[in-house]
Protein backbone atom coordinates (compact mmCIF):
# COMPACT_ATOMS: atom_id res chain seq x y z
CA UNK A 1 0.00 0.00 0.00
CA UNK A 2 1.25 3.58 -0.73
CA UNK A 3 0.60 6.09 1.28
CA UNK A 4 0.98 10.04 -0.06
CA UNK A 5 1.80 12.56 1.80
CA UNK A 6 -1.16 14.30 0.23
CA UNK A 7 -3.70 11.46 1.57
CA UNK A 8 -5.10 11.65 4.64
CA UNK A 9 -4.20 8.47 6.05
CA UNK A 10 -4.81 6.69 10.07
CA UNK A 11 -2.48 3.72 11.06
CA UNK A 12 -3.58 1.76 13.96
CA UNK A 13 -2.29 2.14 17.45
CA UNK A 14 -0.79 0.22 19.88
CA UNK A 15 -3.75 0.72 22.15
CA UNK A 16 -6.41 -0.42 19.01
CA UNK A 17 -3.84 -3.42 17.79
CA UNK A 18 -3.64 -4.81 21.63
CA UNK A 19 -7.11 -4.71 21.54
CA UNK A 20 -7.80 -6.00 18.31
CA UNK A 21 -5.10 -9.31 19.67
CA UNK A 22 -7.05 -10.06 22.48
CA UNK A 23 -10.71 -10.19 20.70
CA UNK A 24 -11.83 -13.17 18.38
CA UNK A 25 -10.01 -13.72 15.35
CA UNK A 26 -12.72 -12.14 13.27
CA UNK A 27 -11.47 -14.31 9.87
CA UNK A 28 -11.89 -17.59 11.81
CA UNK A 29 -14.56 -16.95 13.93
CA UNK A 30 -12.86 -17.82 17.01
CA UNK A 31 -11.22 -16.78 19.74
CA UNK A 32 -7.36 -18.41 19.86
CA UNK A 33 -6.70 -20.48 22.80
CA UNK A 34 -3.89 -20.69 24.74
CA UNK A 35 -1.87 -23.11 23.48
CA UNK A 36 -1.87 -21.47 20.01
CA UNK A 37 -0.58 -17.87 21.27
CA UNK A 38 2.28 -19.96 22.78
CA UNK A 39 2.77 -21.55 19.15
CA UNK A 40 2.00 -25.06 20.40
CA UNK A 41 -1.05 -25.24 17.30
CA UNK A 42 1.14 -23.39 15.23
CA UNK A 43 3.48 -26.02 14.89
CA UNK A 44 1.05 -28.68 14.17
CA UNK A 45 -0.26 -27.22 11.16
CA UNK A 46 3.17 -26.40 10.36
CA UNK A 47 3.78 -30.16 10.44
CA UNK A 48 0.42 -30.95 8.85
CA UNK A 49 1.52 -28.72 5.70
CA UNK A 50 5.27 -29.99 6.14
CA UNK A 51 3.30 -33.89 5.14
CA UNK A 52 1.35 -32.46 2.71
CA UNK A 53 4.08 -31.34 0.84
CA UNK A 54 5.92 -34.22 1.37
CA UNK A 55 3.75 -36.48 0.08
CA UNK A 56 2.30 -34.46 -2.98
CA UNK A 57 6.46 -34.32 -3.58
CA UNK A 58 6.30 -37.46 -3.93
CA UNK A 59 3.59 -38.38 -6.04
CA UNK A 60 5.05 -36.03 -8.30
CA UNK A 61 8.06 -38.25 -8.55
CA UNK A 62 6.15 -41.50 -9.02
CA UNK A 63 4.44 -39.44 -11.83
CA UNK A 64 8.10 -39.23 -13.89
CA UNK A 65 10.31 -36.94 -12.25
CA UNK A 66 10.69 -34.64 -9.54
CA UNK A 67 8.69 -31.51 -9.47
CA UNK A 68 11.83 -29.35 -8.79
CA UNK A 69 13.87 -30.37 -12.03
CA UNK A 70 10.18 -29.53 -13.96
CA UNK A 71 10.01 -26.00 -12.68
CA UNK A 72 14.09 -25.39 -12.94
CA UNK A 73 14.24 -27.03 -16.85
CA UNK A 74 13.15 -23.44 -18.56
CA UNK A 75 15.94 -20.76 -18.43
CA UNK A 76 16.51 -17.67 -20.10
CA UNK A 77 18.90 -19.42 -22.23
CA UNK A 78 16.06 -21.39 -23.87
CA UNK A 79 15.20 -17.99 -25.62
CA UNK A 80 12.06 -17.47 -23.64
CA UNK A 81 11.63 -13.79 -25.36
CA UNK A 82 11.06 -12.69 -28.45
CA UNK A 83 12.52 -10.13 -30.28
CA UNK A 84 10.01 -7.89 -30.86
CA UNK A 85 9.71 -7.99 -27.00
CA UNK A 86 13.25 -7.06 -26.75
CA UNK A 87 13.00 -3.86 -29.60
CA UNK A 88 9.80 -3.02 -27.36
CA UNK A 89 12.26 -2.99 -23.73
CA UNK A 90 14.67 -1.49 -25.45
CA UNK A 91 12.48 1.52 -26.52
CA UNK A 92 11.53 1.61 -22.84
CA UNK A 93 14.91 1.57 -21.79
CA UNK A 94 15.97 4.77 -24.05
CA UNK A 95 12.79 7.12 -23.07
CA UNK A 96 12.55 5.93 -19.27
CA UNK A 97 15.88 3.96 -17.74
CA UNK A 98 18.28 5.78 -19.95
CA UNK A 99 17.72 9.11 -17.83
CA UNK A 100 19.74 7.44 -15.18
CA UNK A 101 21.31 4.02 -16.45
CA UNK A 102 23.73 3.24 -19.48
CA UNK A 103 23.15 -0.50 -21.56
CA UNK A 104 26.53 -1.10 -19.42
CA UNK A 105 24.96 -1.24 -16.29
CA UNK A 106 23.46 -4.30 -16.85
CA UNK A 107 25.67 -6.22 -18.60
CA UNK A 108 28.28 -8.63 -17.07
CA UNK A 109 28.40 -8.43 -13.18
CA UNK A 110 24.72 -7.29 -12.98
CA UNK A 111 23.12 -10.21 -15.14
CA UNK A 112 25.67 -12.66 -13.13
CA UNK A 113 24.38 -11.55 -9.65
CA UNK A 114 20.83 -12.70 -10.84
CA UNK A 115 21.73 -16.75 -12.10
CA UNK A 116 20.03 -18.79 -10.23
CA UNK A 117 17.10 -16.27 -9.42
CA UNK A 118 13.32 -16.52 -10.85
CA UNK A 119 12.63 -13.66 -13.76
CA UNK A 120 10.28 -12.63 -11.29
CA UNK A 121 12.62 -11.70 -8.37
CA UNK A 122 14.15 -9.59 -10.81
CA UNK A 123 11.00 -8.07 -11.96
CA UNK A 124 10.11 -7.76 -8.05
CA UNK A 125 13.10 -5.73 -7.41
CA UNK A 126 12.66 -3.42 -10.64
CA UNK A 127 8.95 -2.77 -10.06
CA UNK A 128 9.55 -2.14 -5.85
CA UNK A 129 12.67 0.34 -7.43
CA UNK A 130 12.02 1.80 -10.80
CA UNK A 131 12.05 4.32 -12.26
CA UNK A 132 13.40 5.53 -9.01
CA UNK A 133 10.93 8.77 -8.74
CA UNK A 134 8.01 6.52 -9.86
CA UNK A 135 8.36 2.76 -8.14
CA UNK A 136 5.65 0.69 -9.88
CA UNK A 137 4.76 3.20 -11.85
CA UNK A 138 4.96 1.62 -15.51
CA UNK A 139 2.56 -0.89 -16.76
CA UNK A 140 3.72 -4.00 -15.67
CA UNK A 141 3.99 -5.06 -19.44
CA UNK A 142 6.87 -1.95 -19.42
CA UNK A 143 9.06 -3.33 -17.01
CA UNK A 144 8.92 -6.94 -18.46
CA UNK A 145 9.82 -5.68 -21.76
CA UNK A 146 12.86 -4.03 -19.97
CA UNK A 147 14.06 -7.01 -18.73
CA UNK A 148 13.81 -8.91 -21.98
CA UNK A 149 15.75 -6.00 -23.40
CA UNK A 150 18.50 -6.36 -20.82
CA UNK A 151 18.81 -10.02 -21.77
CA UNK A 152 19.35 -9.28 -25.05
CA UNK A 153 22.23 -6.57 -24.24
CA UNK A 154 23.55 -10.41 -22.18
CA UNK A 155 23.62 -12.09 -25.31
CA UNK A 156 20.84 -14.30 -24.29
CA UNK A 157 18.82 -16.12 -27.31
CA UNK A 158 15.76 -14.87 -28.33
CA UNK A 159 12.94 -17.53 -28.96
CA UNK A 160 9.20 -17.51 -31.18
CA UNK A 161 7.15 -16.48 -28.09
CA UNK A 162 6.96 -13.46 -25.71
CA UNK A 163 7.56 -13.67 -22.26
CA UNK A 164 4.47 -12.84 -19.93
CA UNK A 165 3.82 -11.98 -16.19
CA UNK A 166 2.43 -15.09 -15.76
CA UNK A 167 5.55 -17.25 -16.92
CA UNK A 168 7.95 -15.38 -14.86
CA UNK A 169 8.13 -17.64 -11.58
CA UNK A 170 8.49 -20.78 -13.79
CA UNK A 171 11.71 -19.02 -15.59
CA UNK A 172 14.93 -19.51 -13.37
CA UNK A 173 18.49 -16.48 -14.83
CA UNK A 174 20.95 -18.48 -16.36
CA UNK A 175 23.74 -16.98 -18.33
CA UNK A 176 25.90 -18.73 -20.88
CA UNK A 177 29.77 -17.33 -20.65
CA UNK A 178 30.51 -19.77 -23.31
CA UNK A 179 28.75 -19.10 -25.98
Amino acid sequence: MHISKNMPHRLPNAASRNAASRNAAPWRGVRPNASARRGIGGSVWLAAVAVILGVSNLAGQEEGGDAGEAAAAVNTTHGVFSEEQATRGEDVFYNICAECHFEEDFGGPFIQSWVGASVKDLLDEIVATMPEDNPGGLPSEQYVDVITYMFKINGLPTGEDELTAEDLEAVEIEVDLDP
